[in-house]
């Protein structure tokens, strides 16, 4: 199969990056399945600049066959407003020519390449006509998302929000929903155990009571947030500011009913300036500081309100769960369960009769064909049948869905993904004495900014772990211990493990497994745990911290490449100059070197033609007559007349020429002279 992922190119919420949580974690576990169940299976992606250059980092890069990427540019020619361009398409609004010039730039992106499956995250009409026989399938969260709950997912034929199957075929799922006696206990045990997880050690049990003292009756309003088509498209509101105010405006009139607000995990929107505004001027808002502090704070509200109010949030969902009465303002999925559908006398609906068969059995067809646990999204054999079956049932969607599985042991598999209530606010401190960690050597401290533990034992800690419940990041500047002898030390270094991950220098996001480990081997009297802060947030918000640190790394690492390359340069500049002066300070000694042989060779030559002439003239002197006499007058003299008798027998064999010794130096300058001239030419 040739399968195409989707992930809206424009740009919403004023962020490009806003859904790579789709890459880092849905379309990763997704695309492996798909890869484990057949090699020859083919995925391709979509999105804008930002996106796709993320995803070509990725670790399953290598996964992907293609990337096509859209620029703003060339997607915004409607509008500049990203929001009123998908409303084109989430409504129907487009004109033929609109949808032509759409199905033109992206038919040119994908030239001839087709697909079996596309999954996307946004509407996609102008794909679904391009491509008219493939499985167009809208993937979004479940009615599960967050702990203690097992992630689900929907992969919808039909469309997102409003135009969901579940609103369009609900008469018939009504009619056709069966269950059995065995099915029903099932299924029961499943909700009362997904509602003891809830109630179980809830942090707002008492607070809610306090409030019931002032308010009879209690609406739960999860807020969401701006410029997201499945708020901004399903409703008349602009902004969470006007759909608060609109609420607590047209519920105002109700006599001893407060409107119970909750913040979105991806929201700021109820800072402290906005929360003082609506309780100054709303007597019935109410909201609960330390809420912030929890993901899914809705889900562990619920149980104490009566109604739940809401535009298009999964909170509805739970409403059903808890048999609670639901108002939705828009025209989406959840109008399928809705007791009301606008403000206006919404009093009335305290009054209506709660349809618990027909809510029980849209709930009970919900969770076990629609909402998809993640687990099954990995299977690769029951993602593959998906798959194929969709494809076969493209043109009967009435019979689209089936069982995930078989029913009891559906419902008992998800009785076991929920975990315990993790939702309150502590930490437990296990110490390791040299035995490991144990229940009898733990501390439970609720969480705050600084905490001492004071130890009564005096046995010699090995390694302190924190395990820690309702929250999943934190900053945490280290520990200070207190030693037997009153000496006080800073541990800050964790021991590496896999439960954590450090988003920002002391700032720690804890997974599943919940604990920072720290050693310490010695005798200890207290320690005082320095926590800085500490909240629960979307998991969502986590990568974008861990993307923003990756960023910020990546730009750091640039700059100081810049810096590197830029001291190299000055360093290489400084070299050549050097190199420069030195090749000058060589070339200008060679040529006083040049010049200093060309003055000695002069010099010699000078003196060689000198000392030429001088042996010349020399030669001729010893042979001329003049010289001969000379020597002749000068040896008569010394050796015949004033000589001893060996000089006189020297002269005799001279005359007679009886010796070798035919000359003789002392009496001839010349000779002499030519010595003396053959001695300097050695030289």
């Amino acid at each position: 199969m040739n399968i195409l992922f989707f992930v809206e190119p424009l740009i919403q919420m004023d962020n490009p990056n806003i859904q790579s949580y789709w890459l880092f974690h849905h379309i990763k576990i997704m695309l492996e399945s798909i890869k484990k169940n057949n090699k020859e299976n083919k995925c391709y992606f979509v999105s804008n600049n930002s996106l796709t250059k993320i995803l070509k980092e990725i670790d399953y890069k290598n996964e992907i066959e293609k990337i096509y990427t859209f620029s703003q540019k060339e997607l915004k020619i409607f509008s500049s407003s990203s929001i009123e361009t998908i409303k084109k398409w989430y409504n129907n609004e487009y004109s033929i020519k609109e949808m032509e010039e759409y199905k033109k730039i992206f038919i040119n992106k994908f030239k001839e390449n087709s697909f079996d499956v596309i999954v996307t995250f946004s509407p996609v009409p102008y794909l679904k006509e391009i491509f008219n026989e493939a499985l167009v399938l809208n993937y979004e969260f479940g009615i599960f998302s967050r702990p203690p709950f097992p992630i689900t997912f929907f992969l919808d034929p039909i469309g997102p929000g409003g135009d969901s199957y579940l609103r369009i075929f609900s008469e018939k799922i009504l009619k056709n929903v069966k269950i059995s006696k065995e099915e029903e206990e099932s299924f029961n045990y499943f909700l009362e155990k997904q509602k003891m997880s809830v109630l179980q050690e809830n942090p707002f049990s008492k607070k809610i009571r306090e409030i019931r003292k002032k308010y009879d009756k209690i609406i739960l309003l999860p807020l969401q947030f701006n410029n997201f088509y499945l708020f901004d498209l399903e409703s008349d509101y602009k902004t969470q500011f006007e759909y608060l105010e609109d609420v607590l405006i047209k519920t105002s009139v109700l006599e001893n009913v407060g409107i119970l607000v909750t913040q979105h995990p991806s929201s700021n929107f109820l800072n402290i300036e906005n929360v003082k505004y609506f309780r100054e001027n709303y007597k019935n808002f109410i909201f609960l500081e330390d809420s912030i502090n929890y993901v899914g704070v809705s889900q562990l509200l619920i149980p104490f309100v009566d109604v739940v109010v809401t535009v298009s949030s999964s909170v509805g969902y739970h409403a059903l769960i808890w048999g609670k009465k639901l108002v939705t303002l828009g025209k989406n999925y959840l109008k399928t369960f809705s007791d009301w559908d606008n403000l206006s006398n919404i009093g009335q609906v305290f009054k209506k009769p709660y349809n618990k068969e027909k809510n029980y059995k849209l709930l009970y067809w919900l969770i076990l064909n629609y909402a998809i646990p993640e687990d099954y999204i990995k299977n690769k054999e029951w993602l593959s049948n998906f798959f194929k079956r969709g494809i076969k049932n493209i043109n009967n969607l009435e019979n689209f869905y089936q069982p995930i599985d078989e029913p009891r042991k559906y419902f008992k598999f998800l009785s076991k993904k929920i975990s315990k209530n993790t939702m309150n606010n502590y930490f437990v401190v296990y110490l390791n004495i040299g035995e490991g960690y144990f229940e009898k050597n733990s501390y439970k401290l609720n969480l705050g900014v600084e905490k001492n533990l004071k130890l009564l034992d005096d046995s010699e800690v090995k390694t302190v772990l924190l395990k820690f419940h309702g929250i999943n990041l934190l900053k945490l500047n280290g520990l200070t211990i207190k030693k037997k002898n009153n000496e006080y030390m800073f541990i800050n270094k964790i021991n590496h493990t896999n439960s954590y991950y450090e988003i920002y220098p002391n700032i720690f996001y804890v997974n599943e497994e919940n604990f920072l480990l720290f050693e310490i081997n010695s005798e200890i009297e207290e320690i005082q745990f320095n926590i800085e802060d500490y909240k629960n947030i979307d998991i969502k918000e986590v990568f974008k911290m861990m993307h923003e640190k990756e960023e910020k790394y990546k730009e750091e690492i640039k700059i100081k490449e810049i810096e590197k390359n830029n001291i190299i340069k000055e360093y290489k500049k400084e070299i050549e100059i050097k190199e420069i002066e030195k090749n000058n300070i060589i070339k200008e000694y060679k040529k006083e070197i040049e010049i200093k042989e060309i003055e000695k060779n002069n010099i010699r030559r000078k003196t060689e033609n000198l000392i030429n002439e001088i042996d010349l003239a020399t030669n001729e002197i010893l042979l001329s007559k003049s010289n001969k006499f000379l020597h002749f007058e000068l040896r008569v003299l010394h050796q015949l007349f004033l000589g001893s008798f060996k000089e006189k027998k020297k002269f005799i064999n001279w005359i007679m020429r009886k010796s070798q010794e035919m000359e003789d130096s002392r009496f001839n300058p010349m000779i002499n002279l030519k010595k003396i001239l053959d001695k300097k030419r050695s030289l």
